[in-house]
Formats: C-alpha cells, structure tokens, sequence
C-alpha cells in the first residue's frame, strides 16, 4: 500500500509540475506575442466581437478603423469571419484584451497536448503505452510545425480541430446532440464548415440523419441570433472576404501555383480521386459505421486543405486525425515509422523555403497512404476495420456461419 501511495504521489507530482509547465510556457508565449498585435489572430476577432455586441457590425468602416488603429503598423486587417464566433466563443470576448489571448493560447496548447489521448485513446481506442503516449505528444505538439503556428498565433483553427474530434466521436457513438453541437462549432471558419458540411453527408449515409436538422435548427438559431444584434450582415461578409483575399498576398487558391492547365489537372485529378475512394470505403464498410467515420472523414479532410483557399499553412492541423489514424493501422509495422518522418518533415520545407509546397504535399501523401492501405487490404482480403471489437464480431459470425 505505501508503494502505491509513493507512486500515486509521484504521478500527481509530475502531472502538477506538467501544468505549471503549460502556464509558465503560455506565459512566454504571451510576452513574446501580445506585444506585437499583427502576429496575433486573436485581436481582430476580439475587435470586431466587441464592436459586435455594442451593435456595431463588424464589418463596418468603423470597426475596420478600430482593428487598424490596434495593429499600429499600417498593416490593413479587417473583421474576415462569419459574426456567430461571437456567441460560440462568447467567455473569450468577455475578458481583457490581454486576459484572452493568453486564456486562447493556453487552451490550444492544452488540446494539442491532449489531442493524442483524446483522438488516439478515446477515438481509436488505441491503447498506447505511457512512452508511446510522450513521443507521440512530442511529435505532434513540436514535431509538427502547424501546431506550433497555430498556438503562437492564437489561430482557431485548433478549436475547429477539437470540434472535429468531437462530432467524428459522436457519429462514431451515435452521440447525436454533440454530434450537432460540434459541427456548429467548426462553423466559425469557412473551412471548418465545408469539413462539417462533409461530415453531415457521412451521417446521412450511415443511418444518422436526426444528426442534420438538429444542426441545421441551431445554425438557424445562431443566424437569427446575429441579425438581432447587427441586422443583415450576409453581403458585408462575402465584401469583406474579397478584400482581405485582394489585400493578403498569401491567400489564393493553391492549385494556381502549377499555372492554369496544372490547376486543372490537380482539382479534377485530386478530386476524382479522393471521390474514387470515398465511395471504395463505402462498399467496403456498409455494415461498420463507425470504421467508415474514421476513413471517410479523412476523404473529406484531405480534399478541402487543397481546394479551398488557404491563407496560412496552419490549417494542415486539420489533417492530424488522418495521420493518426495512419499510425494506428501501421502500429504493427516498419512502415509505421514513414508517419512520424513525414510529421517531422514539416520543418524541411521551412528550413528550405517551400512556400505553399507542404500545402499541396501533405494532402496529396495522405490520401495516397489511405489508397496504399485500401489496396494492400482489398489484395489481402481483409477488412479496414481499425477496431479490435469489430475484428472479434467478424471473426465469430464468420464461425458461426460455418456451423
């Protein structure tokens, strides 16, 4: 019993030091980042939800000319987001400038140090062993250097990667309500809602459709709810888009970057194909819904890092699912060690000045390991399910069947 409690002691120790780490470590990030308000995603989103609920709209020549007197280097921002992240993200807004953007930046390296367990464990139900769990952490949170923009930035694309999390979960569960509430809360970015969009066609076809006129009727809520406090914003909205698309330099459609002819090539080719294997896992796994969430959803992923206009490269936090869920089929093989390489890769292309290249490479590797693995499974004869559970039913019905 005292060698239990020696170690109990031991990992309550540990786990306390861990987060006076985190805030220690959120603390510099806030120093070195707060004092430049142009490195900070934060700051005109928490200008524009202020001006929001005063009843200002936030697209607004009035609330642009509060965003740019709070850059202070001529740099020209704007409000570039659909208004309802004001009442998703509403305890943020609430407090002190300063107060929130910590608060945000503490809050996305908390989930990326939980994205393992919580993707990993409780998605794949992966039993990872405690080593395991601390490289993989390692790898994801530093290896990988999208995570690390994201949280340095105060970007959102971390709460749209944990609402993702969630509603892949809850089709998985048939968790209907945090299902919907969870693909509402991926609304807050444009690109978060293509992937919510992509999600609600999965629920329809695996039998889970009360899952879209519940999101549907919150959406509905969330929309009325902003006309009420800035009345019709909608074309503001899609002005503002334009504008900041003209003004950001970065933000264009990637296909362009291999000319017109090779954007072609690569929309319709990467598209076609992604859409070739959605519809392959589907005939594979008609009766494995919850094995069918966790391939499809990556099929829904992939394409849209591709094909909708990316700003940054942060938003390939968006594919981390699909390279966890690469790991977990190749747990059992050498080749399990070509996912962690191409993590780590990430700093290649910064180190070498690849501008927009990884943008373009990660999608597309992806979704040729998911082919790789449909294909050594189809040759093999064996099924894509990546639930031990699922195995063990196969496996007595085949059994059964035989007697």
């Amino acid at each position: 019993m005292a060698i239990l409690n020696f170690f109990t002691l031991k990992r309550t120790t540990i786990i306390l030091l861990g987060f006076l780490l985190i805030i220690i470590g959120s603390w510099g990030i806030d120093l070195v980042v707060v004092q430049n308000m142009a490195m900070n995603d934060v700051m005109p989103r928490y200008v524009g939800c202020q001006g929001f609920f005063r009843g200002d709209s936030p697209y607004s020549q009035k609330v642009d000319a509060e965003i740019d007197a709070f850059v202070r280097i001529g740099e020209k921002w704007g409000f570039s987001y659909p208004p309802h992240l004001c009442f998703v993200l509403l305890p943020i807004w609430l407090l002190p400038y300063e107060a929130s953007v910590s608060l945000w930046m503490l809050l996305n390296l908390l989930f990326f140090l939980a994205f393992p367990v919580l993707y990993g464990l409780v998605v794949l139900r992966w039993r990872l062993l405690p080593l395991q769990l601390l490289a993989l952490t390692f790898s994801i949170v530093l290896g990988f250097r999208y995570t690390m923009m994201t949280i340095t930035l105060g970007q959102f694309t971390g709460f749209v990667l944990l609402c993702m999390v969630g509603a892949i979960w809850g089709l998985r569960n048939q968790r209907v309500w945090l299902t919907a509430f969870c693909l509402a809360g991926m609304t807050i970015r444009p690109d978060g809602g293509l992937i919510a969009l992509g999600l609600c066609g999965i629920a329809f076809l695996i039998g889970q459709r009360r899952v879209i006129p519940i999101w549907v009727g919150l959406m509905a809520i969330i929309w009325l709810g902003t006309h009420v406090f800035i009345g019709n914003w909608e074309l503001q909205f899609v002005n503002h888009l334009r504008d900041y698309a003209d003004i950001n330099r970065k933000t264009s459609w990637l296909p362009l970057d291999l000319g017109p002819a090779g954007a072609i090539v690569l929309t319709v080719g990467f598209l076609g194909w992604t859409a070739w294997i959605f519809i392959r896992i589907w005939k594979l796994l008609p009766d494995e819904p919850q094995e069918f969430v966790l391939w499809a959803s990556a099929m829904i992923i992939l394409p849209i890092l591709v094909l909708f206009p990316q700003t940054n490269p942060y938003t390939l936090v968006y594919a981390l699912p699909v390279f966890m869920l690469l790991a977990y089929v190749l747990r059992r093989s050498v080749f399990q060690a070509s996912v962690w390489l191409l993590i780590a890769s990430s700093w290649v292309f910064f180190l070498m000045g690849w501008w927009r290249v990884d943008q373009i490479f990660y999608p597309v590797v992806l979704a040729l390991g998911v082919a790789w693995w449909l294909y050594t499974k189809q040759r093999r004869g064996r099924n894509l399910s990546v639930s031990p559970a699922s195995v063990l039913s196969k496996t007595l019905d085949e059994k059964a069947l035989s007697g």
